[in-house]
């Protein structure tokens, strides 16, 4: 079985007679073959999806022992540090990516930008095994983390001024996937109605006022 998408290699050697090898998925269809002449040494590469395998050895002539060996390496679609993080943009919107963490990748970056100041919700959810995350500024420095034992979801709720930040997902131990959903909502620094309008006063000056309006925040009302 594969459990996310990962690159599967596959070898057959100790040949002393000529047998080939095939991948096969769930349903028995023929993937991929390696056939190659004589003793030579098979092998295949191939991108798999999550889902259930076969590796098929069989002979072509003549009797022969032989090693078959499978590594399946995970597709890391998040980097492994600040400088190759995934660029997630502007969060104006829930934004949820799924990936793996464990023993050959113990690391996932993400950094996303935060227009206004906003409250940001991040969870981290579909553990298998134990996974921790961080929240990080800019420079990479350490504003939350979240660290709950084994297969608990994680979760951090953090107020952000402009700027970017990072997010680290860690493996604490086994291998594991993931979901990470990430939710920046802007401070409403002005009221949605004449009742609630944010108060000015009397203008005797010029006065100037920062804020937002969007999907989340129609209107902003001043008296």
């Amino acid at each position: 079985n594969v459990g996310t998408q990962s690159n599967l290699t596959l070898s057959l050697t100790g040949l002393t007679a000529n047998a080939d090898v095939e991948l096969l998925n769930s349903s028995g269809t023929v993937i991929t073959t390696a056939a190659a002449t004589g003793t030579t040494s098979e092998s295949i590469t191939s991108l798999l999806s999550t889902g259930t395998y076969y590796a098929r050895v069989y002979q072509s002539s003549g009797d022969t022992n032989y090693s078959l060996s499978l590594n399946a390496t995970p597709v890391d679609n998040a980097g492994n540090n600040t400088a190759t993080a995934r660029a997630v943009g502007t969060l104006t919107a829930t934004q949820s990516f799924s990936d793996w963490v464990g023993s050959v990748d113990t690391n996932d970056y993400y950094s996303f930008n935060v227009g206004i100041q906003s409250n940001l919700t991040l969870s981290l959810t579909g553990l298998t095994a134990n996974a921790d995350v961080q929240l990080l500024n800019g420079s990479g420095g350490v504003i939350t983390t979240s660290a709950k034992s084994g297969t608990t979801s994680e979760s951090i709720a953090s107020l952000l001024n402009t700027g970017t930040y990072f997010v680290r997902v860690y493996r604490s131990s086994g291998d594991t996937n993931y979901s990470l959903s990430l939710n920046a909502t802007p401070i409403d620094n002005a009221g949605n109605t004449t009742a609630t309008a944010r108060a000015v006063g009397t203008l005797t000056a010029t006065q100037s006022f920062s804020n937002w309006v969007g999907s989340l925040d129609t209107n902003d009302y001043y008296s």
